[in-house]
């Protein structure tokens, strides 16, 4: 990764030689080095934004890698699965209908609220209550990012795979 340790050293910022580098890198079937070369672009342009923007950047590199790092997605879906179970289990949701409720599962609730195009019927049996409220929000919001950003890295490596 030389040639990429040189494009750090060029004074003025230029996407330019990232994406031929990373180009180059996809035609010889280095995808793990193209988007090592992608990630480093991202990196390196968020120098030049606005205090907002590289917060937003930070942030991107930190949870998901830009989107180039998507065992990082999975890794804070499993963090926060273990965060939603323990803290639902502490401060259980309330039943929507109790008489007709399933019983409560804290570790399948907190996968039904972070899962978007999964209804284990739990979500919609109980609600969160209190301050769980927010994290329940939070909780499906990361759900449906992080979970796109792993359905996408999945999608990419089959399309990889079958064009192999």
């Amino acid at each position: 990764m030389t040639r990429l340790a040189w494009l750090g050293l060029e004074a003025d910022f230029r996407p330019q030689p990232y994406m031929q580098l990373a180009q180059l890198y996809r035609g010889g079937g280095r995808d793990d080095d193209a988007r090592t070369v992608l990630l480093a672009l991202e990196r390196r342009r968020r120098g030049g934004l606005s205090r907002a923007g590289r917060w937003w950047g930070r942030l991107q590199d930190v949870t998901v890698g830009y989107g180039y790092r998507p065992l990082r997605a999975a890794a804070w879906l499993v963090v926060l699965f273990a965060v939603g179970t323990v803290v639902f289990s502490l401060h259980p949701p309330r039943a929507v209908e109790p008489a007709g409720a399933p019983a409560l599962v804290a570790p399948v609730y907190t996968l039904d609220v972070i899962l978007p195009a999964v209804d284990l019927g739990q979500q919609s049996a109980y609600r969160a209550r209190g301050s769980t409220v927010w994290l329940a929000y939070a909780l499906s919001a990361a759900g449906l990012v992080l979970t796109t950003t792993v359905a996408a890295a999945a999608a990419r490596r089959l399309r990889g795979a079958r064009s192999a």
